[in-house]
């Protein structure tokens, strides 16, 4: 990726905001939530060779780390929860020019 080609990719992942809260019953809950983000969006930040991770990559990323969240937060796995994660981390990929996943 050249560098204006990665200022152009950073500045569209800069443009999908988190959301306000993730229905989560406490805010630690809310900070697991918004962790699983935080990993996404850091694998889609080009790295020294200019690589992102890929979509499947990211898919990966962003089960582990809800599932590693449902060890103290089972609620992550709540319907509403998981559609607000789900929209979110696609909203992330959309920005990378990735198609949408199920997660």
């Amino acid at each position: 990726m050249t560098p204006s080609a990665a200022d152009a990719h950073l500045e569209r992942l800069d443009a999908v905001k988190d959301p306000a809260s993730f229905e989560m019953f406490t805010r630690e809950g809310d900070a697991y939530a918004a962790d699983v983000l935080f990993c996404v969006r850091k694998a889609l930040i080009p790295d020294d060779d200019g690589r992102i991770a890929t979509r499947d990559e990211v898919i990966e990323i962003a089960r582990r780390h809800r599932d590693r969240a449902a060890a103290e937060h089972p609620e992550i796995n709540d319907t509403a929860v998981r559609d607000i994660l789900h929209d979110a981390v696609n909203a992330l990929l959309a920005a990378a020019g990735y198609q949408p996943a199920g997660l």
